[in-house]
This record gives C-alpha cells, sequence and structure tokens, in this order.
C-alpha cells in the first residue's frame, strides 16, 4: 500500500486540554509555631475522533467497510498537605518538630466506542450515530488514593551534633483491607568533628562532617500495578459462532487477584564524611550505602491451568540488595579575574537478589523474535542479558563438520557456510536452552557528571558532561534491521558487511530469507557496549555592567546562549545509549526518541 496515501485518507483529530494549580496558606500562630495547608490539583480532558474510509485502488490496496470511532480519557488529581511545624531556640540547644497529614487522589475515566459501514465517506457522516453495525463500546473508571501521616524531629545541639528522626504512616487503596498501611520509620545522626576544640589548631581543616542513617520507606508502585490488583475480576469476552459467524458477548476472569499482597519496603543504611580543605577551596562528598528492597512487587507467573488470557499476577516477589558508594569532589580557584570551579561526580553500585518467591527466575522483555531478554535469579544480578553464545562464522563446509561432539556428531547439521558456530556448553552434541548462559549486565561499572564553571568579569561559560562506563546494552531493533529478512528496513550498508564467501567477515552471517540454523536467535551478537560520555548543557552568559543597566531602567541584564546534549561518543549503534528501565529489566533500546539536540538563546530581564 501507498504509505502517502494511507496518510491522505485517514483522519485521525486529538484535542487535549490541562490545567494545573497549586494554591497554600502560611499562618504563623504564635512566635515558632507555623501552620501550612497547600493544595494542588491536576486535570486534563483528552478527545480522539478517528475515520477510516472504504477505498478500492487494487486488490492488494482497498478497503471494502469504512469504520470510525472516539474516545474520551479524562484526569483529575489532587493533592492536599496540611503541616504545623514548631521550632525553639534554648541556648545551645535548638529543636524543630514537624506533623501533618497528606491527602492524594486520582481519578482517571476512560470511555471509547467505534462503529462500521457508514453510508458515505462524506465528513459530515464521520460520527458513530452513521454508522449501521459493528458497534463495540468500552470503559472504565480507576481510582486511587493515599492518607499518610507524618512526623519530623530535628535537634541540634551547638550546631555540632546533629540528630533527626521521622516516622510516616501510609495508607493505600492499592492493598486489600488488612494490608493498607505500612509504618517507616527512620533516623540520622551527625557530628561536625572540625568544630571541636581539638581541630582548632588545624587550620587546613574548614569542615569535617560524619554522617550515619538508617530509615526505610514504603512503595505501592502505582505507576506500575493495576489498581484492582487485588482483586479478580471479570471481562467481557467475545466469540463469533454459527454459520452467519454471529458476534456474541459473554464474561470470563480478566485477572486473578492476589488478596495478600502489601506495601513494598525500602531500607537503607548509609554512612558519610563531608569534608572541606584549604578554606572550602576543595570539598569531598563520600557515601557508602546498603540498601535492601523487602517484599518487592512485581507481577509474577501463574501455572497455566488457571486459564488462558493472562500469565501473570502481581505479588511480593521477594528482595533484592544494592551495595554502592557515591563520591563528590569539587574545586575553586581564583586567579586574578578569573573563577574557576570543578565538580565530579562519581557513583557505583552492586546489585543483588537475595530471595524471589517459590525461587522461581523472573524473565522479563517480551520481544516477538526473541522471547524475554532479560533473566533475574536469585544470587545474580538482576535483570542479565541471557542467550546463547556465538563462536564465529563457518567459512566452509568442513568447519561446519568439524563442529561436532565426542561421537561425531555435527552440532549444528542446517547451517551452511556463512552461519554462525553457536558454543555447546553442555557438551551434549544438541543446541537447546541448556546451552544459554549470562551474554551482558546492564549494570554500569560507575557514572559519573563532571561540570566546569568559568568566570570573567561579565562573562560566564559553564559545561556539563554525564556519561556510564562498563555497561551492556541490547538494541532491540536489531532483530529486525540487522537479518535482512521480511518486509523491514535494514541498516545502510548491511550488504557489505553480511558474509559474502570464505574469509570475508567473522562477526556478520550470510543475509537469506531461509535460516534454518536460526542465525539470529537471541545470543551475545546483540550485546553492545553501552559506555558514553555526553556533553548534557554548555551555556556562554554575558551580564550587561551597572552603566549600561541603569541607561536602560533595569536592574540586572543577562544574554545567553546554550545548548543540550550538543555531542554524545559511544560505540552503541542505537539512538541514545542513555536509556533507564526497572529493576528487572534495563539497558533496553525499544527504538525509542532519542533526546533532541536543543539550542536556546535568552535574555534575563529584572527590574
Amino acid at each position: 500500500p501507498n504509505a502517502l496515501g494511507q496518510l491522505a485518507r485517514s483522519f485521525n483529530n486529538t484535542e487535549y486540554s490541562r490545567a494545573v494549580g497549586n494554591f497554600y496558606v502560611n499562618w504563623e500562630a504564635i512566635e515558632g509555631l507555623t501552620f501550612k495547608s497547600q493544595f494542588s490539583v491536576y486535570y486534563s480532558a483528552w478527545e480522539n475522533n478517528w475515520f477510516s474510509p472504504n477505498y478500492y485502488i487494487e486488490e492488494t490496496d482497498k478497503l471494502e467497510v469504512n469504520s470510525v470511532g472516539r474516545s474520551h480519557n479524562n484526569k483529575l488529581n489532587t493533592t492536599w498537605n496540611n503541616t504545623v511545624n514548631y521550632q525553639k531556640e534554648l541556648g545551645d540547644h535548638s529543636i524543630n518538630v514537624l506533623g501533618g497529614v497528606i491527602l492524594e487522589s486520582q481519578t482517571h475515566k476512560t470511555l471509547s466506542g467505534t462503529g462500521e459501514n457508514i453510508p458515505s465517506n462524506h465528513p459530515d457522516l464521520r460520527y458513530l450515530d452513521a454508522a449501521t453495525e459493528g458497534f463495540f463500546t468500552s470503559g472504565n473508571n480507576e481510582k486511587y488514593s493515599l492518607i499518610s501521616y507524618i512526623g519530623r524531629g530535628n535537634y541540634s545541639y551547638k550546631s555540632k551534633y546533629l540528630l533527626t528522626a521521622t516516622v510516616r504512616a501510609d495508607g493505600s487503596s492499592v492493598f486489600p483491607d488488612g494490608n493498607k498501611w505500612g509504618i517507616f520509620p527512620s533516623v540520622s545522626a551527625a557530628w561536625v568533628a572540625s568544630d571541636e576544640d581539638f581541630m582548632e589548631n588545624v587550620s587546613w581543616v574548614s569542615l569535617f562532617k560524619t554522617r550515619v542513617g538508617w530509615g526505610q520507606i514504603g512503595n505501592d508502585n502505582r505507576n506500575s500495578i493495576p489498581v484492582n490488583a487485588r482483586l479478580t475480576t471479570i471481562g467481557n469476552e467475545y466469540y463469533t459462532l454459527g454459520e452467519n459467524q454471529e458476534v456474541i458477548l459473554g464474561t470470563a476472569p480478566a485477572n486473578v487477584g492476589n488478596p495478600t499482597i502489601q506495601w513494598e519496603t525500602v531500607e537503607d543504611l548509609n554512612f558519610g564524611i563531608d569534608l572541606g580543605l584549604f578554606d572550602s577551596s576543595l570539598n569531598l562528598n563520600f557515601d557508602i550505602y546498603k540498601r535492601t528492597t523487602h517484599d518487592m512487587l512485581m507481577a509474577k507467573s501463574i501455572p497455566a491451568y488457571l486459564g488462558s488470557g493472562y500469565d501473570a499476577q502481581w505479588a511480593n516477589v521477594g528482595s533484592f540488595e544494592t551495595k554502592g558508594l557515591d563520591l563528590g569532589i569539587t574545586y575553586k580557584k581564583q586567579i586574578n579575574k578569573l573563577k574557576t570551579s570543578f565538580t565530579l561526580n562519581l557513583s557505583s553500585y552492586d546489585a543483588t537478589v537475595v530471595e524471589l518467591a517459590d525461587g522461581e527466575a523472573i524473565w522479563n522483555g517480551n520481544h516477538q523474535r526473541l522471547n524475554s531478554l532479560t533473566y533475574t535469579a536469585e544470587g545474580k544480578t538482576p535483570g542479565l542479558f541471557y542467550g546463547y553464545v556465538t563462536d564465529g562464522i563457518f567459512q566452509d563446509k568442513t568447519e561446519i563438520n568439524s563442529h561436532s561432539d565426542n561421537s561425531g556428531n555435527i552440532i549444528q547439521p542446517f547451517a551452511q557456510p556463512g552461519d554462525f558456530r553457536f558454543k555447546d556448553l553442555n557438551g551434549d552434541g544438541t543446541l537447546d536452552d541448556d546451552d544459554r548462559q549470562v551474554i551482558g549486565d546492564p549494570t554500569p561499572d560507575f557514572s559519573f557528571g563532571f561540570n566546569m564553571q568559568f568566570n570573567y568579569d561579565n562573562f560566564d561559560l559553564s559545561l556539563l558532561f554525564t556519561g556510564k562506563y562498563g555497561n551492556d546494552m541490547f538494541n532491540a531493533a536489531n532483530p529486525y534491521l540487522m537479518s535482512g529478512s521480511g518486509t523491514y528496513n535494514s541498516y545502510a550498508g548491511l550488504l557489505e558487511k553480511a558474509w559474502s564467501g570464505d574469509g570475508s567477515t567473522n562477526s556478520q552471517p550470510r543475509l537469506s530469507n531461509d535460516d534454518p540454523n536460526q542465525n539470529f536467535r537471541y545470543s551475545d551478537y546483540y550485546i553492545e557496549d553501552g559506555s558514553f560520555i555526553r556533553l548534557t548543557n554548555l551555556q556562554l552568559g554575558y551580564k550587561l555592567d551597572d552603566k549600561m543597566i541603569e541607561v536602560l531602567g533595569l536592574t540586572k541584564a543577562r544574554v545567553y546562549m546554550s545548548g543540550e546534549n550538543l555531542f554524545t561518543a559511544t560505540s552503541f549503534s542505537g539512538l541514545d545509549p542513555d536509556i533507564s528501565g526497572s529493576a528487572t529489566e534495563s539497558g533496553i533500546d525499544w527504538g525509542h526518541y532519542p533526546l533532541p539536540r536543543t539550542i536556546n538563546v535568552g535574555v534575563n530581564l529584572s527590574f
């Protein structure tokens, strides 16, 4: 079919409106006692109207029955914070106590309808009432609510010994009655050792502060878990029966609920040091932490005998443990009129799966051609890439025959010259699931950010570099774009890179619609180095001098030019190596739209 013709014939119009509001009241009842109430609201209304006309160009490019549809999608989110805060200075002692309640509500309403066989393609008939058959409607109301009671106390003695304790009780509508509430405490302490008498003569140390903290926070996974995950619900099912294939409406379970799901708890233990040296020209921040996620909320597989139409149930599947460190270094230096500042942030962590429900491994990343992409098992790093291991390319028939087991059986009997050689890891003479292994890890060795700032007279310049090192990635488009099969496009130059004869290449197999060797099965062929460094932001500015500001009647004026995502250095073949994900599914480029390169020119004026 002609793509431009399809675009010209189709009618698809979307109208979207949104309103955002934030209101607050502060009241100081007496000295040190303050009440604050803040209300936030978000409302959006979305409507989509589409029409697909009937037409005939030729036998391979036609549509015999036209159709029309309309959809509505409305959201209303509100948050109401109410807090009371009391602070008091008592000589060398300082206290600050806060208590409050937070109310959150989210409502999501959907409604859609479609119909077929409109009498004409005329624009005046592009409505549901004009349809004569094929009617289908659907709609849903989703409601979520959260209530939180919070308390926090801060104590300070001479601003040298610091103590903070918090507690919050959260109740979520996601969970069943017996598990709606979770209580999450935390406590932290700090010691500013540089203010002690024994540090008085250590002039080159301007700050020496140690910190330690422990705490818990709850997660109801509201952005992923269905609002009815605790319930087994009934949905509509449509069947065609009889000689005339009449559509019959029936009902069946739409999901398998779990009445025992409860809060996921993230527990943190951390220790940190803050150092300021040489009149704070050199500052260091160092943190080590251990983070354990208990009762992790995820969808887990369920037995097939429970029925078709669903294969997962939300549950508390186990616990993950992450150990890591963060390092920050800032150096400031002034040379005559030139002021400089350099900041380097480094972060590194190791994650381990401590426990999974029933000890069952989790497979994620559903791909049409390769099935599940990531593997999560007890004792392993979560979200590992797991597949076959390649061992070069067969250059001739002799190499195919030589790739055999101890009994002389050819391991890949359907292979041809130009096909991948896969390792028989267990040595049984057969390539099957038992010959797969971990082929990549999306966890970076470290991630970093490096910021540079320069000021000279009225000019200022800043640069921010970010990046990761040591992580593997999977380009989910490559099973289509690198195989040369089907009706999909291919990368430029693929024909030249592919095997074309003995010795031509040992990395890119032959191109053919016939692939009995399954060259493009899930293997380390698809795994790439995801390391990168990116110039995330660059800004050059100039402040007008006082005389010019006075002439213009201003108090401040600055002109600037900035750029975002100006360049990225990476060997990854996808569009963007900086891709986020979930705990068990990350480092996968599903073909998402890359970050745009943006150039801005602006003026900041103050009157």
